[in-house]
Formats: structure tokens, sequence, C-alpha cells
């Protein structure tokens, strides 16, 4: 599903996603470009959302979405515990669109990105997320990158470390899951990411993305 978006070489959302949440990224240069390291970069790109513009509560308002923090946000969105990404070269080679899409959708107004503890200093336990690998899809090591830091931010916000801008941010009640990578909803980002068009798809079913 996610390769399916980047597949298109179009920077834009899918239309055809249901309950999936949808992150897009791109890389361009005047240069040949490569898959390697996009992954991590992706991620970590759209992590730092929440310390470019902050991150004032974990209940979504509309006011805090429209600050920016919609990528970030489905990351962490506890809801969601399935991930998969696409990746394709676009403009001869010259960029990298980075697809990934979630299940369950996330970033719903007025809804909590994961349930708050009582007690900020609250322990949390998390399981490691193993990436399966694809028949066909892209490199483990890029798999491995968009897992290590989606779970990795997961897992700071549940332990109650993560710090947002110089905001402390409350631990979560119950842990936040891992991430695990799921090769449909790979299928459906690399559809995506094959447009080569840098905009939200609209066609995923139960599914976050993020560009």
């Amino acid at each position: 599903s996610a390769q399916a978006v980047s597949d298109t070489c179009v920077f834009a959302h899918s239309t055809n996603r249901v309950n999936l949440g949808e992150n897009l990224y791109t890389y361009q240069s005047s240069a040949q470009v490569s898959f390697a390291g996009k992954g991590k970069a992706a991620s970590d790109s759209w992590a730092d959302e929440f310390q470019q513009f902050g991150w004032a509560d974990i209940n979504l308002t509309q006011a805090a979405f429209n600050t920016g923090i919609g990528h970030a946000t489905q990351m962490a969105w506890a809801k969601s515990t399935k991930i998969g990404c696409g990746m394709t070269l676009c403009q001869a080679g010259k960029q990298v669109i980075v697809a990934c899409q979630y299940r369950d959708q996330g970033n719903y107004l007025n809804q909590n990105v994961y349930p708050p503890a009582p007690d900020p200093l609250a322990t949390t336990t998390t399981t490691t997320a193993a990436p399966s690998l694809c028949s066909g899809g892209i490199p483990s090591s890029e798999v491995q990158g968009f897992i290590d830091s989606h779970n990795a931010l997961r897992r700071s916000i549940s332990a109650g470390t993560y710090v947002a801008k110089g905001k402390l941010m409350p631990a979560a009640s119950v842990a936040i899951p891992d991430l695990t990578y799921d090769c449909s909803i790979e299928a459906s980002a690399q559809a995506v990411s094959d447009t080569c068009v840098f905009a939200h798809s609209t066609n995923r079913v139960n599914l976050g993305e993020n560009l």
C-alpha cells in the first residue's frame, strides 16, 4: 500500500486509503540519489516537528494540528500499531519520495495521542518489534531505520522522558505499543510513492499516512 503511493512519484496524499494514516517525505538533489539512510531521515524529520513547533498537550486540537505537528503525532499515535513504507526514485533518479502508512489511522481531532499516566514518573514496558522483510520491498536497512526512529519516539513518550521544545511530556498510563512492520501496508505505501507526486492518497482504508 505504501509502496504503491511512492511509486506514483506524485508528492500528494493518496485518496483510496481507508483507516490508514499516511506520512510523506521527499529528498531532492541535482545529482543522483539513493535510498540509503532515507528511512531514518524521513522518520527523524517527522519527529522533529515536536521540536520545531512544540507540543502543547496530548489532546490533539485543531489549533495544535495546525501548528504543523501532524506527522509527529501520527508517529506517536498509540492506537496505530502497524506501519508499512514505500520508497521510489523519481525525477530521473534525483528525487526520493517516501510514504509511510499506519493502521489504525491516527490524528483524530480532540482525542488524546496517547493515554496519560496519573503519575508522570510511571514506568512502562515495551516489546521489540523486529521488522519483517517483504518480497520485493524496500531495503531491510531502511525498514530498520523507520522502525527504530518511530519506536524510539514512542518509548520515550511512554516513559515520560520525552521533551518537546523544552516541555517534558507526561508519561503514558499504558505503554504505547511498538509499531510492527506490515508487508500489505508497505505495498499500499509503495503505490503512493511510485506516483512521484508529493501529496496524500485518498483511497486508504483505516491507514494513517506520513509524507
